[in-house]
């Protein structure tokens, strides 16, 4: 990893303030629970016949009860309220240390290249389906084709034109697959990886076919084609299925390899005193910090904005 590169400023921030929001959050938890807690004892004081009770112990009751919904009641809200703010950290962070490792970890960098590399995959698998469109049409063409020889002969010179292309475009992929394969290799099994391509008919196929009897050129032909609709139809997707399997592996892998390196980070901050804190306090200066700053940046961008029509 390249060490001459710093996190920001803002990255070390936000991780200071991160620290504070998951202390914060687990005191406020600690919290309800004792709450929680204290009014099971309350409700158990409740007087069984309410009606015969003096009004001064139904009251004392109530207002107890009441008291303590109150407290619950304001502590789910700060709790709702820091687990948000939390959330809106950790998003900022992660997008911070994607960027960052992806300028000074390798390994960050390959997990990218995989990534990018499947995307030309799929890319690739979309261009070799309108192949296989042009090639399934004229081998339709050459099969229908009865007005004699030389026309025959026409159709299957279109024929072998669209199988080389075909075989073009499914080299293409096939090579971004190996590349794939090979620098993944260690990170991704190899029943994860990209998956294979069929087996497309050859020009040379198209040249022996022409030396066979009508009858047998054309069920080859018509084998052909179906294999090629076949492909467009049903083949391409499960391709695409299997290939979005690779991504997702990847896309997890780079998530954890982020959580890793975050969790380094964490380590390294200065500890709260979980009594110390003031959650009131901390939720105070995060929202202000981070909300309200985002909410002025926001508004200040539409005001700015000389597309936007006011209202």
């Amino acid at each position: 990893m390249n060490k001459n590169l710093k996190l920001s400023h803002e990255t070390l921030a936000c991780l200071r303030d991160e620290s504070f929001a998951i202390v914060c959050r687990l005191k406020l938890t600690e919290e309800l629970k004792s709450i929680e807690a204290e009014k099971e004892k309350i409700k158990a004081t409740r007087p069984l016949l309410g009606i015969l009770a003096s009004r001064a112990t139904r009251n004392n009751y109530d207002k107890s009860l009441q008291e303590i919904t109150t407290a619950e009641t304001e502590i789910r809200r700060n709790l709702i309220q820091i687990q948000r703010l939390e959330n809106w950290l950790r998003s900022m962070i992660y997008d911070s240390l994607n960027n960052y490792l992806t300028l000074v970890s390798p390994d960050h960098q390959l997990l990218d290249q995989i990534e990018t590399l499947i995307q030309r995959w799929q890319n690739g698998l979309a261009a070799l389906t309108e192949q296989a469109i042009a090639f399934a049409r004229d081998a339709r063409v050459a099969l229908t084709e009865k007005d004699g020889r030389n026309q025959k002969l026409h159709a299957m010179a279109g024929l072998r034109i669209s199988s080389d292309f075909l075989h073009g475009e499914a080299a293409k992929i096939t090579q971004i697959a190996r590349k794939t394969t090979r620098i993944s290799a260690g990170k991704i099994s190899a029943q994860s990886q990209l998956p294979a391509l069929p087996t497309f008919r050859t020009s040379a196929w198209v040249d022996r076919i022409l030396v066979w009897s009508p009858e047998d050129c054309d069920q080859d032909l018509k084998i052909a084609e179906t294999e090629a609709r076949n492909f467009c139809n049903e083949g391409k997707t499960e391709l695409l299925i299997k290939s979005d399997r690779t991504r997702a592996l990847c896309v997890e892998l780079r998530k954890k390899y982020i959580e890793a390196y975050w969790e380094k980070l964490r380590a390294q901050l200065p500890q709260h005193d979980i009594d110390q804190l003031d959650a009131n306090e901390v939720i105070k200066e995060l929202t202000k910090l981070y909300v309200t700053t985002d909410l002025k940046r926001r508004q200040s961008e539409i005001i700015n904005n000389p597309y936007v029509i006011p209202h």
